[in-house]
C-alpha cells in the first residue's frame, strides 16, 4: 500500500512521472557543447613551420538551467584554432579547455595515404603536448557536420565497421575508429577506460609517467600489432 501511495505522489495530474523528466534533464546537462559552426578568423603565429594556424570561433549548442525545471538549449561562442597546409592536404580544428585539456574538433586528410595523415598527426601532437602542454585530447571518430565541404579524394568507407584483435579480446570499431589509434600515437578508446560513447577516444600526453600496471592496462585495449605501444 506505501509503494502504491508514494508512486501516486510522484506523478503529476496527466499521470507523468516528474522523476523521469529530471532524469532526463540531468543528461542534457551532462552533455558536452555541440559544435554546429566553425568560422576561421585571422592568421596567427605558427607553433611549426610549413603550416598556417588561424584563430577563429566556434558556435556550440548546449543545456542550461535547473533539471527539475524547463531546459534552455543556448548557444555560446568558442575560441577555436586551425591549422592547416596551404596545398589544402591537411586540416585540423582544435579548442584549448582548462586543466590543460583539449578538444579536436576536425581532422581532415582528403588522401588516403595513411603515412602522411601519420605525419600531420605527429606534428598536432608535438603541438598538443609539447608546445601546449596538455594532459589530455578529447577526439570523436565521426563525420563532421560540415562534411560536404571537405570532399574525400578516395571512396569514403570511414563509417564501415571492421573487427579487430586486441590483447584484451575482439572489438568491432568504425574503419575511422580504428585509423584514429593507428595514426595518433597515445590515443586509446574512452569507453574501455569508463563510460562513454563507442565513438569516443581520448588522446593522452607522453610526458606522464605511467605505472607498469597502467601501461599494460593501455596496451591492452589496441589493435593487436600495433605501430605504437604506451
Amino acid at each position: 500500500m506505501f509503494g502504491s501511495i508514494f508512486d501516486d505522489c510522484l506523478l503529476d495530474p496527466l499521470g507523468r512521472n516528474p522523476l523521469n523528466s529530471f532524469r532526463k534533464n540531468q543528461a542534457l546537462l551532462a552533455e558536452s557543447p555541440k559544435v554546429f559552426k566553425i568560422k576561421e578568423g585571422r592568421k596567427v603565429k605558427t607553433p611549426v613551420a610549413g603550416y598556417v594556424l588561424k584563430k577563429g570561433i566556434a558556435l556550440a549548442s548546449k543545456w542550461e538551467g535547473c533539471p527539475n525545471k524547463t531546459l534552455s538549449n543556448v548557444v555560446e561562442e568558442r575560441e577555436i584554432f586551425t591549422l592547416s597546409k596551404s596545398d589544402g592536404s591537411f586540416t585540423a580544428t582544435y579548442e584549448v579547455l582548462p586543466e590543460r585539456q583539449g578538444h579536436l574538433l576536425v581532422a581532415h586528410h582528403p588522401s588516403s595515404n595513411g603515412f602522411a595523415l601519420k605525419r600531420h598527426m605527429e606534428v598536432l601532437r608535438e603541438i598538443f603536448f609539447g608546445k601546449l602542454r596538455l594532459k589530455l585530447v578529447w577526439m570523436r571518430a565521426a563525420i563532421p557536420k560540415n562534411d560536404h565541404d571537405l570532399p574525400m579524394n578516395t571512396e569514403d568507407r570511414r563509417m564501415d565497421y571492421v573487427y579487430y584483435e586486441t590483447p584484451r579480446g575482439s572489438e568491432k570499431r568504425t574503419r575511422l575508429f580504428k585509423t584514429w589509434l593507428s595514426v595518433c600515437r597515445g590515443a586509446v578508446p574512452r569507453d574501455l577506460l569508463h563510460q562513454a560513447e563507442n565513438d569516443a577516444l581520448v588522446w593522452l600526453t607522453p610526458h606522464e609517467v605511467l605505472k607498469e600496471k597502467v601501461r599494460e592496462e593501455l596496451n591492452s585495449v589496441l589493435p593487436d600489432p600495433h605501430p605504437w605501444s604506451f
